[in-house]
C-alpha cells in the first residue's frame, strides 16, 4: 500500500504527483482534503525513507505551514493516523510543548525537567535556547 492514510482517487492521484515531480502544488477550497492528503503524502515519504533503508528510520520531514492554525490542524490529523508529528513555533509556551506526545520521546530527561520548571514558573524565555 502507498500509505495507511484513506484516499479517494484525486487524493492518491496527488501523493503519487509527489512522490514523482520535483514540485507538486495541491489546492483547493476548505473542507477538501488538503491536510487529509499531506498527512498522506508525510506517510509515503516516512515509509519511502524506512524502505530505502531497510530498517525503522528515524527519518523526519519538515512541514511548514503559513498559520498556527494550519500546523495544529495537520499535527492533529497525524496524529490520528498514527504518523509522529511534533509542533514547534515561537509562540508555544513550555506547557504546549510537554503536552505534546512525541515532543517528549525526542529530549534528553534535562532538558524536559528545564521545560517543566519553565512552565511552573511562567518563564517561557526559556524555550529559544532548547529549541
Amino acid at each position: 500500500d502507498l500509505t495507511l492514510v484513506p484516499l479517494s482517487r484525486m487524493q492518491e492521484e496527488a501523493v503519487i504527483g509527489c512522490a514523482m515531480r520535483r514540485c507538486t502544488l495541491i489546492r483547493g477550497p476548505p473542507g477538501t482534503g488538503k491536510t487529509h492528503t499531506a498527512c498522506a503524502i508525510v506517510d509515503t515519504w516516512l515509509r519511502q525513507f524506512q524502505a530505502l533503508s531497510g530498517a525503522v528510520s528515524r527519518s523526519r520531514v519538515l512541514v511548514v505551514t503559513q498559520s498556527n492554525v494550519g500546523a495544529l490542524n495537520i499535527q492533529e490529523r497525524m496524529d490520528q493516523f498514527h504518523i509522529h508529528a511534533v509542533r514547534v513555533g515561537m509562540q508555544l509556551r513550555a506547557d504546549e510543548l510537554l503536552s505534546q506526545r512525541y515532543f517528549r520521546d525526542n529530549l534528553e530527561p534535562e532538558d524536559i525537567r528545564a521545560l517543566e520548571r519553565a512552565s511552573r514558573e511562567g518563564d517561557d524565555g526559556g524555550l529559544k535556547s532548547l529549541l
